[in-house]
């Protein structure tokens, strides 16, 4: 459930007069209210079919192959479907393309062509593990059952002489979006850190690229939750069989969707002693972005009522699309939607639904976000159902602060799901100053994720290990 800015496509060209000029690497500087970020689009041709990668190096080390491109011999337009950013731009010159970046709002963007991308220079990352380390690094390579894909992933274990002791073990599961195997997001490393701090504390802990990353085969775009689920219980199944394990001690810990993930495994499967979730989704996932979208808005700097007017609009818009059975349809019941948004004047005014084409041009956009296989099937997750099949031990955590998973309505979600359960077997901790990605936060915003040195607070790591110690999964 991260919204993050980077991330992008492969293209269908059409090539023009400027096909030679076009190919090659292209960079700016995208200047947003408290940060700016490089954007460096790659664009090359392979047996006359055009692709293009789009890289954020200081969000993430991935390039991401895109989705649709349209190019004349001086304009071009690029749509980044999953994150709902565009590009228009015009080319000025054999060296530049000036353009627009929109993403939400929109953002002057210039482009100036390069041959080599400077390196960005991140803020200090001072909590990410460096060696040597006092215990065993191995990286490992395994299939799903059919052999489909091929993971890569980095197994960490407390240093033994005699190669003979068990110890408890744990899978970690990644959040949305195309992940390393350390959920690398802005420079931070907050797997490997949870993997380092564990391992010191006497657990095997397995890491692992996402499908379509890193050493991982496989194509992430168009890949449901569903989908990383099969991923994650392939990932568990190797973690059983490596012989350092203790069977009747094995766990799952996911952040985000990662935590929705290990909800569904952990209703599927009686071999997993225990969880912790990490700002995982308590509620139904349509109601968990609705108030999402709410609390986003306010930290940009909208009013409070065009904020709650547009969380209503918002849940009212998905859920007819949920119904639908077109893209056509969907796009229609969307426009009347908003049409018949009981919304005040201004408030249709501070979010620019005051014609019937910009309310069509928004519901375009919306809709070809929205009805994909992936987000319909995000959308439409409630978590209750699996809450009431989990029998294993549960730690479910927030930050207090947390803007896209709030904590209020989510923690009372699964501390409703899991009444069934004695209460010494689950824990329910809302962690004060934290923010979605477990970050002692200042203005705990979205765009403040890459200026903070912290990476993942001790805090709460503290809480995973009290907890582990308190379930006797882990010694003190």
């Amino acid at each position: 459930m991260k919204i993050v800015l980077s991330v992008l496509l492969t293209f269908c060209w059409y090539f023009g007069i400027g096909q030679n000029t076009l190919l090659g690497i292209w960079e700016g500087a995208l200047k947003l209210p408290q940060q700016e970020l490089k954007i460096v689009f790659t664009f090359s041709e392979n047996e006359g079919h055009a692709a293009a990668l789009l890289n954020v190096p200081q969000q993430s080390p991935i390039s991401i192959p895109a989705d649709t491109v349209n190019i004349t011999a001086k304009n071009v337009y690029v749509r980044f479907k999953k994150f709902k950013i565009e590009f228009r731009g015009s080319l000025i010159n054999d060296t530049t393309i000036s353009g627009t970046f929109l993403q939400g709002a929109e953002f002057p963007l210039l482009l100036t062509k390069t041959d080599k991308v400077a390196k960005v220079e991140l803020p200090a990352r001072p909590q990410t593990p460096k060696p040597p380390y006092p215990y065993q690094v191995k990286d490992v390579d395994f299939y799903n059952a059919d052999e489909s894909i091929h993971y890569g992933g980095t197994i960490t274990y407390p240093a033994d002489k005699t190669n003979l002791q068990k110890y408890p073990a744990v899978l970690l599961i990644s959040g949305s979006g195309p992940q390393n195997r350390d959920e690398e997001i802005f420079g931070h490393k907050p797997f490997a850190i949870i993997a380092d701090y564990l391992t010191r504390k006497g657990m095997l802990v397995l890491r692992v690229d996402d499908r379509g990353v890193g050493k991982t085969t496989g194509t992430f775009a168009g890949s449901t939750t569903e989908d990383f689920m099969h991923d994650a219980i392939a990932a568990f199944d190797f973690l059983k069989q490596q012989p350092q394990v203790n069977k009747k001690m094995l766990g799952l810990i996911g952040h985000s969707e990662g935590g929705m993930i290990a909800e569904m495994i952990a209703a599927k499967r009686g071999d997993i002693d225990f969880i912790i979730l990490l700002a995982a989704p308590g509620i139904r996932n349509i109601d968990l972005m609705a108030a999402q979208n709410v609390a986003i808005f306010k930290s940009k700097g909208f009013s409070v009522a065009a904020a709650e007017n547009y969380g209503n609009l918002f849940k009212l818009m998905c859920t007819g699309i949920l119904k639908s059975k077109t893209m056509e349809e969907a796009e229609e019941k969307t426009v009347q939607n908003i049409i018949e948004w009981n919304a005040p004047i201004a408030v249709k005014k501070e979010l620019h639904f005051e014609s019937i084409d910009t309310i069509r041009m928004f519901a375009s956009s919306f809709v070809k976000e929205v009805y994909t296989v992936p987000m319909r099937y995000f959308l439409q997750y409630d978590p209750m159902p699996n809450f009431k099949k989990i029998n294993c031990k549960v730690l479910a955590l927030n930050g207090s602060k947390d803007i896209q998973v709030l904590p209020g309505p989510n923690l009372a979600g699964i501390k409703e799901g899991l009444k069934h359960l004695s209460k010494k077997k689950y824990k329910i901790e809302e962690l004060p100053g934290l923010n979605h990605l477990f970050q002692k936060c200042k203005v705990c915003n979205i765009d403040e994720y890459i200026t903070l040195e912290e990476s993942f607070s001790p805090l709460a790591l503290e809480a995973m290990s009290d907890w582990l110690q308190q379930q006797k999964i882990i010694t003190p």
